[in-house]
């Protein structure tokens, strides 16, 4: 299947809305940090960080595979969703973006992944942390339960 992260979120939520502009605010941060080359939803744009829409991007040419996206406030319906990287070098904007949604707004935006949160996710808390983010100690990622996986 691949080397997968997955979020689940009640986009329409009083967290998720009162959230969405530090999120915002934050993920152009992690984007103009990571020392990673993104692009936007194509090869031609930018990375899209834009507070009406959605955060949106891939890695750049020869180092994407699926488009990061996170949609704005009640652009989509309370669900989960994921995001393959193969392990390529914007995987590090991809997991500091989930793991800032999550300690923004920790009831309402759910992650796991396919990655050890010890080894693997060393680099976004590192990267989070360089921000002044306050990361978690253990591991954020919800269980199975509580994933609202269908």
């Amino acid at each position: 299947m691949g080397y997968t992260h997955y979020f689940s979120c009640d986009y329409g939520s009083a967290a998720y809305y009162a959230g969405w502009p530090h999120l915002v605010d934050e993920a152009e941060g992690i984007v103009a940090n990571c020392g990673v080359a993104l692009t936007g939803p194509s090869e031609d744009d930018a990375p899209l960080v834009d507070p009406v829409d959605a955060i949106v991007f891939n890695g750049a040419a020869g180092e994407d595979y699926e488009t990061f996206r996170i949609p704005a406030p009640g652009l989509a319906l309370s669900e989960w969703s994921f995001c393959k990287t193969g392990r390529r070098p914007y995987d590090l904007a991809v997991t500091a973006i989930l793991l800032t949604a999550h300690i923004l707004m920790p009831e309402t935006f759910l992650i796991w992944s396919d990655g050890d949160w010890d080894h693997d996710w060393q680099p976004a808390r590192d990267l989070v942390r360089s921000l002044g983010g306050k990361v978690p100690q253990t591991s954020p990622f919800a269980p199975p339960a509580k994933r609202g996986a269908r």
